[in-house]
């Protein structure tokens, strides 16, 4: 409270000098400074000393040689209130006057003139001041002298600043110090003793309730301040600062006696925020699980309560993966794990949704080991947990869903699509590696007989890294043996859905904006004819193709599938195949060459229909010759296997492809070709007698007694060293493979609540558990919440 100096009466001297009598402030400065500055003018120094630094009293005397002066201090010491008194003595320069010195209603004050034989005690009995002739005086109850608990009913006015009257001191007010090194000030029996001596000298600057929480520090004045502001506005633990309540700011600041002291003051412990969350929300999102222990003990049933989005603090806890809070969590009797909020995900999404870390880790295990949270639940998004993690990438995610919940591995959503699916889709090969690796079958195919590769080849962006992700996909899935030629619905296979797309960016490239790029850049040149022929008679990786076809990616991939069986001339329920839904005068003349020329080494996988026969769909011959075509027809399927040499050098009853019996065979070799080169006439065959030539031996046979020594000898060695190769890799692998299931049974065979110890006790509900930890359980299973009422030791 600062004092205007119209209202004040001056006294007879000035700042610098002192009379005896004056109410002095003993400087508040640095202890060392203090020592230094009584030891210069010969004063003593005690402990008393630095204790009564920043204090208010009078001058006894003054002693002009030494320029010093001995001080009086009055202090109680409680429960009693007898006035006492400390006389010290201080260099002149160490006083000064007070500027303020102010009181709060319930403190104990000396009223003197600065006689010691002429000294009462009183209370202060408002502490508004009042007002008269312009003067502000303190009301003042006096207290019995032969008694002092008891208060007379006297009350006189003490001047705030007193002065001078008609050459006589004016009555003033000292305070009355108490508490350890005098630091507190005394109060009445009926109040609080919650102020400290620098009351006096800086006034009583009550915080709100909001910023002592903000600065608290666990020290006796914040708990001094925190009660002040409560005693001086009792409505503050209820009210918002800033949209925000105080027990709110306290959890958040994990004070937990705050807390408990904010609640035994009034403050509402089933609070909630604009959002309508509690503090169990709060605590649970700030990841502090004592506090969230503490609060759940408080709020036992708003363990599910759920804000106005939906989360509970479950959610909240799986959202930042805070593995301490979901504990506490699960640990209640009354959590429900599988509660989905506005937006449908279960808190098993929310973990999922966060990027890869250890906490994500242990989040994920705590749920799944303690719950039956469902990996296929979709939220409105349509998204599950295990499709979140393919989506963003997360490889260790996706194998701990997949071993934790492993009997759920291959299944499918409303559409039919399962994990590799949708992974293929993403084109993540990491992740569709992993999915291979634990046995997801690459032959599966949806509602709408689409396959994996169906998925894999539909989209692309355009940019370069993502492109060679799913590059690296369909070369994943083809080495996997995803089947080229699985046709959909529709009757198209995964190849359609490549050219389809082709298709379309070429006719956005047509477009006015731009003509002159498509002009300077030809989009498939006629020199790429022969270099695509020649790759699809090879078995080269995709990215060994893409490197010579860069940056025609699409192009590249067409030639892998062809080279890995796919048939270019398998039509559709409408009759269209592939060639005659490429409409690109750029693209068409490959696509019709490379339908053609057929990989030697690979044989249809699909029987070709009968009536609608094409004469260019010849496939190699895939018997012990070079280089032949399989021009010998077998009837009645229809397959072409083998030439006319191998055929009626070779005894075979069934067909190869479909395993029919062979009525006959013709040999459809010979052609016309017509002046148009675009137009070839088939010539019906003669027939051939299969296996008629069985006891001659072949051209590869006797070619082969011609190689010399050196040249099998290195055959064999060569042979010797990849087969060491392949053994070891299949080693590798096999050792790998017994790792991972030794990994899995250690999980399975682990404690679910400590996951140290492995379970050594069965409950008659069949959940497991460790000696230990069973005996902490409070006679229910800490999975389905069922009564204990038998134990079975397991031995093993």
């Amino acid at each position: 409270m600062e004092l205007n100096n119209e209202n004040t009466v001056q006294s007879p001297q000035s700042s610098e000098t002192f009379i005896e009598g004056d109410r002095v402030l003993i400087s508040e400065i640095s202890p060392n400074y203090a020592q230094r500055r009584n030891l210069y003018n010969n004063v003593n120094w005690t402990k008393t000393h630095m204790a009564l630094l920043g204090h208010v009293g009078y001058i006894c005397s003054i002693d002009e040689e030494k320029r010093t002066a001995l001080v009086r201090v009055f202090y109680a010491l409680p429960p009693s209130t007898d006035l006492l008194q400390n006389l010290t003595e201080w260099p002149l320069e160490a006083l000064e006057i007070p500027k303020i010195v102010e009181h709060y209603k319930g403190d104990i004050v000396a009223i003197t003139r600065g006689d010691p034989l002429k000294t009462t005690i009183g209370v202060i009995a408002a502490k508004e001041t009042v007002t008269f002739e312009g003067v502000p005086k303190y009301m003042v109850s006096l207290k019995n002298a032969q008694n002092t608990a008891l208060i007379r009913d006297i009350q006189v006015t003490i001047d705030v600043n007193p002065g001078w009257t008609d050459g006589r001191r004016d009555l003033f007010l000292c305070p009355v110090y108490s508490g350890p090194r005098l630091s507190m000030i005394t109060r009445d029996r009926n109040e609080h003793s919650i102020h400290t001596y620098k009351n006096t000298i800086h006034g009583y600057t009550t915080d709100n309730l909001m910023e002592i929480i903000i600065n608290w520090n666990e020290d006796s004045s914040s708990y001094a301040k925190l009660v002040e502001s409560i005693r001086a506005n009792p409505q503050q633990v209820r009210m918002a600062f800033d949209g925000q309540l105080p027990i709110f700011r306290a959890v958040s600041d994990d004070l937990w006696n705050v807390v408990v002291m904010l609640i035994s003051l009034g403050a509402e412990k089933n609070a909630k925020d604009s959002q309508n969350k509690t503090i169990v929300h709060v605590a649970a999102e700030r990841g502090l699980d004592k506090m969230l222990e503490g609060v759940l003990l408080l709020l036992p049933k708003e363990v599910n309560s759920q804000s106005i989005t939906g989360d509970t603090p479950l959610h909240l806890a799986s959202r930042h993966a805070h593995a301490a809070c979901i504990d506490r969590l699960l640990g209640t009797s009354a959590c429900l794990p599988c509660v989905a909020n506005n937006n449908g995900d279960t808190p098993i999404h929310e973990v999922c949704k966060l990027p890869e870390s250890g906490n994500k880790k242990a989040a994920i295990s705590r749920i799944m080991t303690n719950t039956r949270a469902n990996i296929h639940q979709m939220n409105n998004a349509n998204m599950t947990p295990l499709q979140i993690s393919i989506f963003g990438g997360h490889v260790n995610t996706v194998e701990q869903l997949l071993l934790l919940r492993s009997s759920y591995r291959n299944t499918t959503t409303k559409n039919g699509m399962n994990a590799l699916h949708y992974a293929a889709g993403c084109g993540h090969v990491n992740v569709i590696n992993k999915l291979i690796m634990l046995g997801l079958e690459v032959h599966r195919r949806d509602r709408f007989g689409r396959g994996v590769l169906h998925y894999v080849l539909e989209k692309w962006t355009g940019e370069a890294e993502k492109d060679c992700g799913r590059l690296a996909s369909i070369q994943a899935l083809v080495k996997a043996g995803a089947p080229p030629n699985v046709v959909d619905l529709n009757g198209q296979t995964p190849i359609f859905q490549l050219v389809k797309w082709v298709q379309t960016e070429i006719r956005l490239l047509r477009c006015s904006n731009f003509r002159d790029m498509l002009k300077q850049n030809e989009q498939y040149a006629v020199s790429l004819v022969p270099m695509c022929a020649q790759l699809v008679r090879t078995n080269l990786n995709l990215d060994e193709m893409a490197s010579r076809l860069r940056p025609k990616w699409q192009l590249a991939t067409i030639c892998f599938m062809v080279s890995n069986g796919a048939d270019l001339n398998i039509k559709d329920r409408k009759g269209v195949s592939i060639v005659d839904l490429c409409e690109d005068s750029t693209l068409r003349p490959i696509i019709i060459h490379i339908a053609q020329t057929k990989q030697r080494t690979v044989m249809p996988m699909l029987a070709m229909s009968q009536d609608k026969f094409d004469a260019a769909e010849v496939s190699m011959c895939t018997f012990s010759c070079f280089d032949s075509v399989a021009t010998v027809k077998l009837n009645p399927c229809g397959h072409r296997v083998a030439c006319v040499d191998c055929a009626e050098k070779t005894a075979i009853r069934r067909c190869p492809v479909c395993y029919q019996f062979i009525a006959g065979a013709h040999d459809h070799g010979k052609i016309k070709i017509t002046d148009n080169p675009e137009l070839v006439i088939l010539i019906d065959g003669t027939q051939v007698q299969i296996g008629s030539r069985s006891g001659e031996s072949t051209d590869f046979g006797r070619q082969h007694s011609q190689l010399s020594a050196e040249i099998c000898k290195k055959i064999a060695e060569d042979a010797a060293r990849e087969a060491k190769i392949e053994f070891e890799r299949e080693k590798q692998k096999e050792l790998n493979l017994l790792r991972k299931k030794l990994e899995q049974l250690e999980l399975e065979t682990s404690c679910a609540i400590c996951m140290d110890s492995k379970i050594e006790v069965v409950f008659n509900c069949g959940h497991t558990a460790c000696v230990e930890c069973s005996d902490k359980l409070k006679k229910q299973c800490h999975i389905c919440r069922k009564p204990i009422e038998t134990t079975q030791p397991i031995y093993s």
